[in-house]
């Protein structure tokens, strides 16, 4: 009997150690995420904790610790009282509702690790004599399908998605929220035909690429930023990328990646003489631009089309789809007004800026007229 509890005990606080380095909200572990709850808790921010959060979490080790230490001291009752209290906190914590953030396996191994505890010593003489070894065993193994389980269950709790097996071209929207994402809608009639929707995803954009094959969605998840590819007529996903990490605490400054359909893929800006770029299967790229010039805006259907605006004045930069330089054209002028605007017309691209238009021969980029 004697060698039960204390293997069970012993099972369960291994697993309760362990769990306190395994994600508990949005990736984080509990110290980090432990530290930000108790530095942020004053700032209005979308993804922080909290104060309350930071002292759940406090209080959850606390009791841990009491319970653990009054099993090995021969306090059975002591042991399970706190156990049970612990566990139910850490229940709390695992389905409490945190703006921007997912759950994670930490605060349901550690519920479970005291369950054992609190098992184990209200079994104390009730229940024949068992291996140490075995109980410590099973103990430990029941906490890492626990937190499988728990990964498994966050998942689940925190993503809404449907698909579709219509076919036909769509239109989509952005939805922000508690959960945020994308809603497709068939553009003949309007009707939904599939949505995406995350709970760690905030100010979400979307777009659809020129040839309205691929829904792309960057938002930001906490610490970093993602890109998303969708298939637009089914909503099943094609890839997912980080495209920044950060640490705790508080998201990435600024707002999220201005971002450009191009090609059968995406461009993002990120420096002054260079884009990333993200093939159709999610392949990473990166496309240097003409000498001296930046990046302005992005277009196209089949060709990746990029505005450079080389002191002053306009380039159009063509690329393949494996990101290859084809062209660029003589500079042309900027005028003022906004954002350029690029249309693949097949034969010929025109870029529109404000209040003037330029068109150029798609296959060698000279002008036409």
């Amino acid at each position: 009997m004697r060698g039960m509890v204390h293997g069970a005990t012993a099972g369960a606080a291994v697993a309760f150690v362990a769990s306190w380095f395994l994600p508990w909200m949005a990736g984080a572990a509990a110290f980090p995420l432990l530290g930000h709850a108790f530095h942020m808790w004053y700032w209005f921010t979308f993804d922080g904790p909290g104060l309350g959060a930071g002292l759940e979490i406090v209080l959850l080790g606390l009791l841990g610790l009491v319970a653990i230490a009054s099993a090995f001291l021969a306090a059975p009752r002591t042991a399970a009282v706190t156990a049970v209290l612990g566990a139910a906190v850490g229940v709390h914590l695992m389905l409490r509702e945190h703006p921007g953030l997912e759950s994670g396996p930490g605060p349901l191994v550690t519920a479970v690790a005291l369950a054992v505890v609190a098992v184990a010593q209200a079994l104390r003489g009730e229940v024949g004599r068992w291996s140490a070894i075995a109980t410590a065993v099973v103990t430990a193994l029941l906490a890492v399908a626990t937190g499988f389980g728990a990964s498994a269950y966050a998942a689940a709790r925190d993503v809404d998605a449907t698909t579709s097996s219509e076919t036909g071209a769509v239109t989509v929207e952005a939805q922000d929220g508690a959960l945020s994402g994308v809603t497709a809608r068939d553009s003949a009639t309007r009707a939904e035909r599939w949505h995406y929707r995350a709970r760690g995803w905030t100010f979400p954009s979307v777009k659809l690429s020129g040839d309205g094959s691929t829904v792309f969605v960057v938002a930001l998840r906490v610490t970093e930023r993602e890109a998303v590819a969708f298939d637009a007529r089914s909503g099943k996903l094609r890839w997912q990328r980080a495209l920044s990490e950060g640490s705790w605490p508080g998201p990435p400054e600024g707002p999220a990646y201005e971002f450009f359909p191009a090609g059968p893929g995406l461009v993002l800006e990120a420096g002054t003489d260079h884009v990333r770029y993200f093939d159709a299967d999610g392949r990473e790229s990166t496309i240097r631009l003409d000498g001296g010039c930046g990046f302005s805006a992005a277009g196209g259907v089949r060709t990746q089309y990029i505005v450079e605006q080389c002191q002053g004045r306009l380039q159009l930069f063509a690329a393949g789809q494996d990101g290859r330089h084809l062209w660029t054209t003589p500079a042309f002028e900027a005028p003022t007004g906004g954002i350029p605007v690029v249309e693949d017309k097949g034969d010929t691209v025109v870029v529109s800026t404000g209040g003037g238009t330029d068109t150029f021969d798609a296959a060698t980029g000279k002008p036409r007229r």
